[in-house]
């Protein structure tokens, strides 16, 4: 598959010519349980993303790590038993009060105890863990948040926590 990205300003297109759909497909794979993620040098599998699915937290341990491997700041917010956002900050140089935020919801369905969730919603967490890869390696005078929401499944918790607290 060929994926051409053409932009007239150079900065830009230098971010879209990093772009690697095998990066992104290997990311969903690994969300899904088709492939191990590693997390503190230890390999695991994510079978689901349920919110109380042990799968859920090793989710956001697998993107937390690679935030930080980004250079990323990290963040979250702890909203209810089980639920937590996760953010990787990367703070404007001229004006870091202003915030253009990348996001999606980390959490899956159906219940059960393998629900892999490619598109539910493994393919929006890639997409977000991409442009912090790419993004990551330049500077901007705003801030950019990646964002990665929890329990949205159950009725966008972890959006309507931020937006009603922004802990960031």
């Amino acid at each position: 598959l060929a994926v051409v990205l053409f932009s007239q300003d150079i900065r830009v297109q230098t971010a879209l010519d990093n772009y690697n759909f095998d990066s992104v497909t290997m990311e969903m794979q690994r969300l899904c349980g088709d492939l191990p993620v590693s997390i503190n040098g230890q390999n695991f599998t994510i079978t689901s993303r349920l919110y109380n699915d042990p799968g859920n937290e090793l989710a956001f341990q697998y993107a937390k790590e690679r935030f930080i491997n980004y250079g990323l700041e990290t963040d979250e917010q702890v909203f209810s038993t089980n639920g937590k956002n996760l953010f990787g900050i990367k703070t404007g140089t001229v004006f870091p009060e202003r915030v253009c935020m990348i996001g999606a919801h980390y959490d899956n369905l159906p219940t059960g105890s393998f629900a892999p969730g490619a598109d539910d919603n493994a393919s929006g967490c890639s997409a977000v863990l991409e442009a912090a890869r790419i993004l990551s390696e330049y500077d901007f005078p705003n801030t950019i948040i990646f964002a990665l929401w929890d329990e949205e499944e159950l009725g966008l918790f972890g959006s309507n926590a931020y937006t009603s607290q922004p802990s960031i």
